[in-house]
């Protein structure tokens, strides 16, 4: 869900929050392997003119995750602080952050509402879900590698009026 004012002034900071609510599964989303499968939102703001005012989520030519995504599995630490994929390398989680069974996860966007926006303001959000990064099914399966299909778990949408 996508939780917005009703209007914004122009030149102002729109704080918009995404809510993704785990409804349905009765465990933890992502499940099992967090480290290895990737569950996200892609969010794209745009003005009525169709200029993007923000966009989160997207992913680079390489199929591969920005950094700054909002994301839900874990990643893995080794005893030596590297990064692994391996469970039995795993010492320590980078970052864990999955959504219990009808738990709600918030995370709020800012976004700048340019002086000149037209309204009203419209924002699209996409759960989004795939086994696996692309580079990590070409470590692994080397020649045998695939692109792993993305599967879109839910979506919102709102707008918001500039005065």
């Amino acid at each position: 869900a996508l939780e917005l004012p009703a209007t914004i002034e122009k030149n102002g900071e729109l704080a918009l929050v995404v809510a993704v609510t785990n409804v349905g599964a009765g465990h933890a989303l992502p499940t099992s392997l967090t480290e290895l499968r990737e569950m996200w939102v892609e969010l794209t703001v745009h003005d009525a003119d169709g200029r993007e005012l923000l966009r989160s989520g997207r992913l680079d030519p390489e199929g591969e995750l920005a950094p700054n995504t909002l994301r839900f599995g874990s990643e893995l630490l080794d005893a030596s602080g590297k990064r692994t994929f391996k469970l039995w390398e795993a010492a320590s989680f980078a970052w864990k952050r999955c959504i219990a069974p009808k738990a709600t996860e918030r995370e709020t966007f800012h976004v700048r509402v340019p002086a000149d926006a037209h309204g009203p303001i419209t924002a699209e959000a996409k759960l989004r879900f795939r086994s696996a990064s692309p580079k990590l099914v070409r470590t692994v399966m080397k020649d045998a590698a695939f692109v792993p299909r993305i599967v879109e778990m839910a979506s919102a949408t709102g707008r918001v009026d500039v005065r």
